[in-house]
C-alpha cells in the first residue's frame, strides 16, 4: 500500500513518497505523477494520451485507458497500459524493500517485451471481459506461445525434513525438465521459495528459455516475488536471488494455482526420502511422475 494509506492506519508517521521524497504518496503519484512514473510514460509509445483527461480520480484514469482503443501502427494500448501500471508498482515495491530499481529504460523494455509476448502469442488481450483466457491459461498444462512454464512446490514432513521438486513444460506442455532436492530444516515457505528459485537456476544453467511463467500453488510466495519482501524477513535472500535471476529474463510472469494443478510438482518434492544425492535433476520425466503427467496432458487436450 502506498505511504498515503500507511499514515492513514497509522503505520507511518511521514506521508512523502519513499523514492522521490518531495511529496505524499498516493496511488496516482506512485503510478503517474512521480518523477519516476512521469520519466516511463513521457518515454514510451503512446505517451500523448496518459496525462487525458484531467481532473479525474484513480478508478475513472484507470478505466479511461484501460478501454481505448488501439494506437495506429498495431500497438495494444490497453495492453501496454495495464502492463506499465503493473510494472512502475512492481518497481516501486522492489525499490522499497529490496533497494532495487530498474531504470526508465530497463522498464520500458520489459513492458514492450510483455506486451509483444502476449500479442503474439494464442491468448491475445482484449480490453473486454477475461475471463475466458484467464480461465484458458489457468487450465492449460502448457503455457502461452514463445514460453516456458516452470512449476515449483515445497514439502516440510511431520518428521521436520524439508524438500522441494518442480518440472519445466515447453509451449506444448510437454516436460523437458524435471527436479527433487533436498534441504535443510526451514518453512514451507522458504521450501515454496527453493523450488522456484532452483528451477529458475537450471532453466539458466541449461538455456532453456528467456520468456518463462512460474506458477505456484503457495499464494505468500507468488505475492511476495510480485510486490517484494521486506528485508528483515528470514525469506528475503531468497526472494532477492529469484528476482535477480528474473531481471536476466526477458519476461517472468508469477501466477498462483490451485494445488490440484500443482501435483506433479508436489510428487516430485515428496520424493526426497527416496534420494541418496541432495539434487536429483531429470533430463526427462521419471517414472513415478508419469501417470499424473499424462493426465494432466489429457485433461489439456
Amino acid at each position: 500500500m502506498t505511504n498515503d494509506t500507511c499514515y492513514e492506519r497509522g503505520l507511518v508517521t511521514n506521508l512523502s513518497c519513499p523514492i522521490c521524497m518531495l511529496d505524499s504518496e498516493d496511488t496516482m503519484h506512485a503510478l503517474r505523477d512521480s518523477i519516476s512514473a512521469k520519466q516511463v510514460w513521457t518515454t514510451m509509445p503512446g505517451r500523448i494520451y496518459i496525462y487525458h483527461p484531467l481532473d479525474i480520480n484513480i478508478q475513472e484514469w484507470l478505466l479511461f485507458h484501460l478501454t481505448r482503443r488501439s494506437l495506429g501502427g498495431g500497438m495494444n494500448w490497453p495492453l501496454t497500459f495495464a502492463i506499465t501500471i503493473d510494472a512502475l508498482w512492481q518497481r516501486r515495491n522492489k525499490a522499497v524493500f529490496q533497494h532495487s530499481f530498474s531504470s526508465t529504460n530497463q522498464l520500458i523494455s520489459i513492458v514492450m517485451n510483455r506486451a509483444n509476448s502476449i500479442v503474439n502469442s494464442n491468448s491475445p488481450f482484449d480490453a473486454g471481459d477475461q475471463t475466458g483466457v484467464t480461465n484458458k491459461l489457468r487450465n492449460s498444462n502448457g503455457p502461452p506461445s514463445g514460453y516456458i512454464k516452470l512449476n515449483g512446490d515445497g514439502a516440510v514432513s511431520n518428521a521436520g525434513t524439508s524438500s522441494c521438486g518442480g518440472l519445466v513444460r515447453d509451449s506444448n506442455g510437454r516436460c523437458i525438465l524435471a527436479y527433487s532436492r533436498k534441504l535443510d530444516h526451514c518453512s514451507v515457505l522458504k521450501a515454496e521459495l527453493w523450488a522456484i528459485l532452483q528451477g529458475l537456476r537450471l532453466i539458466h544453467l541449461r538455456s532453456l528459455g528467456s520468456h518463462i511463467l512460474i506458477e505456484s500453488d503457495s499464494l505468500e510466495a507468488i505475492t511476495l516475488l510480485k510486490n517484494g519482501c521486506p528485508r528483515q524477513r528470514d525469506c528475503s535472500y531468497l526472494v532477492q536471488q529469484i528476482s535477480e535471476l528474473a531481471a536476466s529474463c526477458e519476461t517472468v510472469s508469477y501466477m498462483h494455482i490451485g494445488r490440484e494443478a500443482n501435483l506433479v510438482a508436489d510428487l516430485l518434492a515428496k520424493h526426497h526420502p527416496l534420494l541418496e544425492e541432495n539434487l536429483v535433476v531429470y533430463d526427462s520425466p521419471p517414472s513415478f511422475i508419469l501417470p499424473l503427467l499424462t493426465a494432466d496432458m489429457a485433461d489439456a487436450c
